[in-house]
């Protein structure tokens, strides 16, 4: 026999002739040869740290409506509620609808009331604000703020929705870890709601002796009717 042998390729047929299977070609890609990194998004107001947000507190009527700043007179109101555990609220509504009023908070540093704002979060709020002032012979110094920012930094004073007599302003610290304030508000903002925020003060840094922002939990709305 003179048969000649021929080897099989892999895939090969027996007795056809040897041919290559051929492979698929890539797709060609629609991208560009120079891949592009997305931009990161930028944070906004709304996803800031723990100032953005206040919760809801309840109002409980108090029997205490007495407070004396240091080195100021007695000063007794008609009206007085503790919102959530660690602010007192004081208040006595005139016939004209001004309002005599006081806060007194536990705070490490200031605290503020005031009112919320359009949307009932703190942003465009109007508040009475009590920080320490080393200066002053109450230990403590007040004045009014908009919230215009979540950062104390932002805030602008005097309020620009608060209208509040400014002889009226005065702010003590009547025992340790506690900070007070009064005012006397020529009217009343609409809406029933108020707001309270507390915070230590700035220790060290640019901002060494400033407000600091509220820690989480320290911001709440309530609902309080004049």
């Amino acid at each position: 026999m003179n048969e000649r042998c021929t080897k099989e390729e892999p895939g090969q047929r027996r007795g056809t002739p040897s041919s290559r299977i051929p492979l698929p070609t890539p797709p060609t890609s629609s991208l560009p040869h120079t891949l592009t990194r997305p931009a990161l998004s930028r944070p906004t107001p709304h996803t800031t740290a723990a100032a953005a947000r206040a919760d809801s507190v309840a109002v409980t009527p108090s029997p205490d409506t007495a407070l004396t700043l240091p080195g100021g007179d007695p000063l007794t109101f008609e009206n007085a509620a503790l919102l959530g555990e660690n602010t007192r609220v004081l208040w006595t509504k005139a016939a004209d609808g001004s309002v005599t009023g006081a806060f007194d908070a536990a705070s490490p540093g200031w605290a503020a009331f005031g009112f919320p704002g359009p949307k009932g979060s703190m942003l465009g709020g109007n508040v009475v604000i009590a920080s320490p002032d080393p200066a002053a012979r109450s230990l403590a110094s007040a004045r009014t703020a908009t919230l215009a920012g979540y950062s104390p930094d932002t805030f602008v004073s005097p309020a620009e929705g608060l209208k509040v007599a400014p002889a009226s302003l005065a702010a003590g610290i009547p025992a340790t870890g506690r900070i007070a304030a009064t005012f006397k508000l020529e009217a009343v903002p609409a809406g029933g709601k108020v707001m309270i925020a507390s915070g230590p003060m700035a220790s060290s840094g640019p901002l060494a002796g400033k407000m600091g922002i509220h820690p989480p939990g320290k911001a709440a709305v309530a609902e309080l009717a004049f």
